[in-house]
């Protein structure tokens, strides 16, 4: 579309953390898959950032609240973004079924 040429779009819903997905996962396959849904404690995470350089990275944004502004892609591409509960949820099932991740759950 004419009015998208030259203009940066943020293609996210927002920022949300990895003990969210987590839990949101628990919930919905807690019950047949082993998930990580709690906060690793800092002083555990500081002391694997002083090995780690990609953790090192996380590790400097640990407890910030990222805001991430998508109006303009709303407005301009006129896209709604789906809930990332629900996507979360729906991607795990995804995974499931196409065999990436094998079907545990108890039938």
């Amino acid at each position: 579309m004419p009015e998208a040429a030259g203009q940066r779009f943020a293609l996210v819903a927002g920022s949300y953390w990895f003990k969210e997905l987590g839990e949101w996962l628990h919930e919905g396959y807690g019950a047949d898959y082993n998930v990580a849904h709690t906060e690793l404690p800092k002083f555990l995470f500081w002391f694997i950032a002083l090995f780690r350089s990609d953790v090192a990275t996380i590790y400097k944004k640990w407890g910030m609240n990222i805001q991430i502004e998508n109006s303009s892609t709303k407005q301009v591409l006129g896209i709604e973004f789906k809930d990332i509960k629900t996507s979360t949820l729906e991607m795990a099932e995804s995974l499931i079924n196409s065999g990436y991740i094998p079907d545990k759950r108890k039938k």
